[in-house]
């Protein structure tokens, strides 16, 4: 079977799909747990060499320092309470829209039982980009739809993991006067079939909607219309576990040439995490407050456009790395991921999540149990207190 990059350095960015002139290219879960690797249909293939020279694994990537670090948030209090971390890329969408350009980003729509990156123009179909996803999206033909846009003059700006960021600038080719990129920091992806099983397992897989963050905290969400079908602290939920241990990430997540202050993108997109523990913030944290990496110019003219409707104060990148491994590192590989993929085969995601994550999930039980301890504590104390 042909092969476009070595299998465990592949990180299914899409750029080779996109490319093929003959589209004889497309991206399957090749059994294993799940992840989706290139498959070329030989037969048809014309042996031009294009799926090689896009992907953005053949080449060394073209990483830029920061040029400035912030915490910031948006301004709009309903904004940031509705999206991830400080609101911020949903007011950069929102911006972007009211000036008659197109954002590219992942739908939290469970249409097909499949998460896609879209096409946006309009505040109704972005309204499907908020909220972090945490599992890998299926870019689909958006770097060709890009292109177009970019050919006929509009104003682009795509956010997205930075492979898929790689995927994209390696797709066309050159640098682009109307494009701005936003990369996300990257924990690591998980399949999208084992998300998909969990949600059976839960009842919940008739859902038409996913969230993974809430206004009260990090949870998964599933609703169906107005309807709630799931709603489940993320220390209490297999999934949720197991993707923030690093049980199921692709091979290629665990040795990430992203992870690491360099950036891909024009801007850097996260959380600012540790945010005032040791160098004093005066602004309002409650919300959430998003890491804002500026590391091209511009990234740094798309901040000057619309800088009115932030909060954004001037912090040091040491600070912003302090307690964001994934700026420093890749998330470290799970001591049972290999064992995982064993039992999965066998015995399907549930029992093979339960048989690998005792540790993490006997973690969690302690600090509920403490959690539920420290507030009795604080009641008995209050009540004595009122007598």
């Amino acid at each position: 079977m042909k092969t476009i990059c070595k299998r465990e350095n592949c990180t299914g960015c899409g750029a080779c799909v996109n490319a093929c002139p003959k589209s004889c290219i497309s991206l399957d879960a090749l059994g294993g747990i799940g992840h989706v690797y290139p498959v070329i249909e030989e037969l048809r293939c014309l042996e031009c060499g294009v799926c090689k020279k896009v992907c953005p694994q053949n080449k060394l990537p073209n990483l830029i320092v920061p040029q400035k670090t912030y915490a910031a948030f948006s301004l709009d209090e309903k904004e940031r309470k509705i999206a991830s971390s400080g609101g911020l890329a949903s007011y950069f969408t929102r911006k972007i829209l009211e000036n008659g350009g197109v954002v590219y980003g992942c739908s939290s729509n469970l249409k097909d039982r499949k998460i896609c990156h879209i096409r946006c123009e309009n505040k109704e179909q972005a309204q499907e980009l908020r909220g972090s996803k945490y599992v890998q999206s299926s870019m689909e033909d958006c770097y060709q739809h890009c292109k177009t846009d970019l050919l006929e003059g509009k104003e682009v700006l795509f956010i997205g993991l930075p492979c898929q960021i790689a995927g994209l600038k390696s797709f066309l080719g050159k640098e682009q006067e109307h494009l701005t990129t936003v990369d996300l920091i990257c924990h690591g992806v998980a399949p999208q079939k084992l998300l998909f099983e969990h949600l059976v397992d839960c009842k919940s897989e008739a859902g038409t909607n996913i969230s993974f963050r809430s206004p009260s905290g990090y949870r998964l969400i599933v609703r169906k219309a107005e309807q709630t079908l799931l709603n489940v602290n993320s220390i209490d939920d297999l999934y949720y576990i197991g993707f923030l241990a690093g049980l199921y990430f692709r091979k290629s997540c665990y040795q990430c040439r992203y992870a690491t202050k360099e950036r891909i993108g024009d801007l850097t997109l996260g959380d600012f995490w540790g945010l005032g523990k040791e160098i004093p913030f005066d602004g309002d944290i409650k919300d959430g407050v998003s890491l804002l990496l500026v590391n091209t110019d511009k990234g740094g003219s798309l901040l000057a456009r619309y800088r009115e409707g932030l909060f954004f104060v001037e912090r040091t990148l040491q600070e912003a790395q302090k307690e964001n491994q994934n700026l420093v590192h890749p998330s470290p590989k799970h001591r049972n991921t290999e064992k995982f993929s064993l039992i999965y085969s066998k015995q399907g995601f549930k029992k093979a999540a339960k048989k690998c994550l005792k540790k993490e999930i006997l973690k969690y039980k302690i600090v509920k149990i403490s959690e539920k301890s420290g507030l009795v504590r604080t009641m008995v104390r209050l009540v004595r207190k009122a007598k």
